[in-house]
């Protein structure tokens, strides 16, 4: 195997581990980024039990989402309700002006709370059964300045 083949596999088996690792995937702790400082580079969302997800409405036909390494609910989103954990305590949000859909009855951008979280599903996606769909997808969460994003898993369906 000649050098350029070597430099050429390299950055593109490292992708992978790049995308499915939240500290890497977030923004290097000092450097702004879209006029925002990043100053904590742990991850803030708590995973959510169902009984979170129910108590705060945002449980039936809608979205999820999780880090792709341990599937654990982290954001919930059904109609016009959606929910997160942060170490401070569950934080239920609303659609943001102007956000887009996410899948039916869904959206993509949400705030409560001073706190703002964006999906951008990535790439493509694929039905498992006839009720849901499932793939990758970006969430960014933003509050009090700082701003933390991971690339994990989004399940929509009913």
């Amino acid at each position: 195997m000649n050098t350029a083949m070597v430099l050429f596999l390299v950055p593109v088996a490292a992708l992978p581990l790049m995308a499915a690792s939240p500290m890497l995937a977030t923004t290097p702790v000092g450097l702004a980024r879209n006029g925002v400082r990043t100053t904590v580079p742990v991850l803030p969302l708590r995973p959510l039990s169902m009984a979170m997800v129910m108590k705060a409405g945002a449980a039936g036909t809608g979205c999820s989402w999780s880090l792709a390494k341990d599937r654990r609910m982290r954001f919930a989103t059904a109609d016009d309700r959606a929910v997160i954990r942060l170490p401070s305590g569950i934080v239920r949000l609303r659609p943001a002006i102007g956000a887009g859909d996410l899948f039916p009855f869904t959206h993509d951008r949400w705030f409560g709370d001073g706190v703002t979280v964006t999906v951008t599903p990535i790439g493509p996606s694929s039905w498992k059964g006839t009720e849901v769909n499932e793939g990758e997808a970006d969430i960014e969460v933003r509050a009090g300045g700082h701003r933390w994003a991971a690339r994990g898993r989004l399940g929509c369906g009913s």
